[in-house]
């Protein structure tokens, strides 16, 4: 199986078998091979981060989501379900959410919609598969 963003892969050269999220680089490569960026979170909010040759990974699992999974998102609290399914990422639409004025009430954020990369939603929903 050819290795896609999103995947869960490992480093194939490593034998520690630790689990990675497999997203875009952003990093040029000089040797027409592909670079990837392996992401696992950290604990603390944050995300390690690796660069590899995208040759360089063994995917392990491809998580899958379906329309109308509930999903969290990026920013804490954050929650949605997904509406439509792309070839590399979802469109979810987003919860409303309250946020509480210092005077006391609540700001209500409107419903919004947004796409959502497969790696984004691996990374904040799966992470029992990457241990």
């Amino acid at each position: 199986m050819s290795p896609q963003f999103g995947d869960i892969v490992r480093i194939t050269a490593r034998q520690d078998n630790v689990r990675w999220v497999m997203a875009p680089s952003g990093s040029p490569s000089n040797d027409h091979i592909s670079n990837v960026r392996l992401l696992r979170p950290r604990g603390d909010g944050a995300n390690y981060a690796h660069t590899v040759k995208i040759v360089e990974v063994t995917v392990v699992e491809r998580p899958v989501f379906e329309i109308g999974e509930r999903v969290a998102g990026s920013i804490e609290g954050q929650v949605g379900t997904i509406i439509a399914l792309g070839t590399d990422c979802a469109r979810v639409r987003w919860d409303q959410r309250r946020f509480p004025l210092k005077g006391g009430g609540y700001l209500a954020g409107g419903v919004s919609e947004g796409d959502v990369p497969f790696w984004a939603l691996v990374l904040n929903n799966r992470k029992g598969a990457l241990t």
